[in-house]
């Protein structure tokens, strides 16, 4: 495993990589827009384009594979010192917005189709995730004049969000799950409708077959979904970093599964001191006193339970959990564990404000975004 770390300096609440930004979100309510590629083009010279294909590009990684690209790529991994952006650049590549009270007590960040839904204490906030191309040059370093249209859409306090198959669901803690359909659509003037569906939800995730929710600590819950068949579109530019999908969904039904939960939720009380139950988007993993355990959801009631796959158990207490092309990233009180080739490597050694992977991005699968106390770590893992 290699890696490389962008180090943006700063104290910041929450960060999303997407399209061509890191997003970086303030407790004071402000949102800067950090130009990744303009960035390492103006201030690391030689090592410019094998820099913008780790931390701006992914896609780009494929021409490294032989020649020159690859020699300027293994020059960029050959050191173990982090690329330290000064403090007055991440301002001046920055587009920079004041979002109001919204997006200052941030609980989780999730971008999708062209548009950000931001979790706080005081609800859910929407607003458009703009390009390049949406924004003047001469304004970078400066407030933008471009408008997000953010809008609060939920009064719920989201500690998780997901989007994916044209849905958006929150998990909203003991206020319960919503879920929010139509997000597929091109309309800059679209704003989500959420729908209630579960009476607590701490964990979420979607699938073509079901909207799942952590009911409680070791207690899943799976709401059945109606969908619709979907022509995939041609790629749009650089404005299609999500998923194609084949499936839309329409709406959330009832408990369609839940037999087999029943069946999930006895085999998970069945495991040694289990205590920890996290989701993803055909899995489910299970932190046990001597191990972590997951399995792979079967998609109909008709399949029976699979199995669990029993897995090293974390060094330190799990805090939460996330997915990353490089492995199941875990926090705990003040690490950072990223579980490659079942041995869990550090990746941070001290507490995070947030942690996330993007393994369904095509531009950042091989990034991983830390928020500490005084800065974002961009981490490129090959």
């Amino acid at each position: 495993m290699r890696l490389k770390r962008l180090v943006l300096p700063g104290k910041f609440v929450d960060a999303y990589v997407y399209f061509d930004f890191a997003w970086l979100f303030s407790k004071d309510g402000v949102v800067r827009a950090f130009d990744l590629a303009r960035y390492c083009e103006k201030r690391l010279n030689g090592e410019s384009d094998a820099a913008v294909a780790l931390f701006s590009n992914n896609q780009l990684l494929p021409q490294y594979q032989g020649g020159r690209e690859a020699s300027a790529l293994t020059q960029l991994l050959s050191s173990d010192e982090a690329i330290e952006v000064a403090a007055p650049d991440v301002d001046n590549f920055s587009y920079i917005f004041r979002a109001g009270a919204g997006c200052r007590s941030v609980l989780d960040v999730r971008f999708y189709n062209r548009r950000a839904f931001v979790g706080a204490d005081n609800g859910i906030q929407q607003f458009l995730a703009l390009g390049r191309e949406d924004l003047q040059v001469r304004e970078i370093g400066f407030s933008a004049s471009a408008n997000l249209r953010h809008q609060r859409v939920s009064d719920l306090p989201a500690r998780q969000i997901r989007g994916r198959l044209g849905a958006v669901a929150a998990a909203c803690g003991p206020a319960g799950g919503v879920v929010g359909f139509g997000a597929a659509t091109d309309d800059p003037n679209w704003r989500i409708t959420f729908k209630p569906f579960a009476e607590r939800c701490f964990g979420i995730e979607l699938n073509q077959h079901a909207v799942s929710c952590i009911a409680g600590s070791t207690a899943v819950e799976r709401y059945g979904v109606s969908g619709q068949k979907v022509q995939q579109q041609p790629t749009r530019g650089v404005f299609r970093d999500d998923e194609q999908d084949s499936v839309e969904l329409t709406d959330v039904k009832g408990r369609d599964f839940e037999l087999q939960d029943a069946k999930i939720n006895r085999r998970i009380a069945d495991l040694p001191g289990a205590n920890r139950t996290f989701l993803f988007k055909d899995t489910l993993w299970v932190l046990a006193d001597d191990g972590f355990y997951y399995f792979r959801l079967a998609q109909n009631d008709e399949r029976p339970v699979s199995r669990f796959v029993k897995m090293t158990k974390p060094p330190e207490r799990v805090l939460s959990a996330s997915g990353s092309k490089a492995g199941i990233i875990v926090e705990s009180d003040d690490q950072v564990f990223v579980l490659n080739q079942n041995i869990w490597r550090t990746l941070l050694s001290e507490p995070v404000h947030s942690v996330r992977g993007y393994p369904s991005s095509k531009r950042f699968q091989h990034l991983i975004t830390a928020v500490t106390r005084d800065r974002v770590e961009l981490t490129a893992i090959l």
